[in-house]
């Protein structure tokens, strides 16, 4: 995650998830995102975007309905996927913005839990290979950290990841 400018969001690529943030805690840290990036207008100092908060409604009217009738009787509703202009026309606006890796780790700890698979609590561990394809070390460590430790012409191999008390091969 990382906040950044209107003109960086504006050159980020579609898709991107985002939340509008505000400087000093003026309404407190976001929670989440809220809207997907779609892009530039070009024409105005706006761009596209869709917000992912609401549900599908073909009006105001029917949105507010459907809103109370989601807090006060449980319904469920689509989200709403119209693409729609953000509207701000503020330069000064920061967003925070979910990168594509946060993306990939959100949606992998999704499918996780969906799987029923209990708590996610993954560690990995590397092994680096030698040029000659004999082993050096094996590491419960980061990649990166796997990385730094491998010498010139030596290969990081991902082995294993842990979930709770059980090793997985990858």
């Amino acid at each position: 995650m990382k906040i950044v400018t209107r003109a960086e969001l504006k050159a980020m690529p579609i898709g991107t998830l985002y939340t509008e943030f505000h400087e000093d805690g003026k309404k407190g840290w976001p929670f989440g995102p809220d809207s997907l990036f779609i892009g530039d207008c070009g024409y105005i100092d706006d761009f596209y975007m869709i917000g992912i908060g609401t549900p599908d409604a073909e009006s105001t009217e029917v949105l507010f309905d459907r809103q109370g009738e989601m807090e006060q009787q449980g319904a469920a509703y689509p989200v709403d996927l119209a693409t729609d202009r953000e509207g701000m026309y503020q330069d000064h606006c920061r967003y925070l913005v979910w990168e594509p890796e946060d993306i990939r780790d959100i949606v992998a700890r999704t499918a996780w839990f969906a799987a029923q698979q209990g708590e996610w609590n993954a560690t990995r561990r590397y092994r680096i290979r030698k040029p000659d394809g004999t082993t050096r070390a094996d590491l419960d460590a980061s990649e990166q950290d796997a990385r730094e430790s491998a010498q010139p012409g030596e290969v990081v191999e991902r082995m294993y990841e842990r979930h709770e008390t059980e090793w997985r091969p990858v």
